[in-house]
């Protein structure tokens, strides 16, 4: 998988985006589904991005 820092600046700002999004829906309760979710996808290495980006929130939001 490509790390953060290898890829372009725009796919940094769309993976800032995403997480950004699930971390508001968390905080919300908001079950809508993350805009950004088919560009990720449509990435190379979209699955493991996405997976990537889960974890990063898991870790983020804890036990709570």
């Amino acid at each position: 998988m490509t790390t953060f820092t290898q890829r372009t600046t725009e796919q940094q700002d769309i993976i800032r985006k995403a997480y950004d999004f699930e971390i508001e829906a968390i905080a919300n309760c908001d079950s809508s589904r993350n805009p950004w979710f088919d560009t990720i996808m449509a990435m190379p290495d979209g699955e493991e991005l996405w997976e990537a980006i889960n974890v990063a929130i898991e870790m983020a939001c804890g036990d709570e």
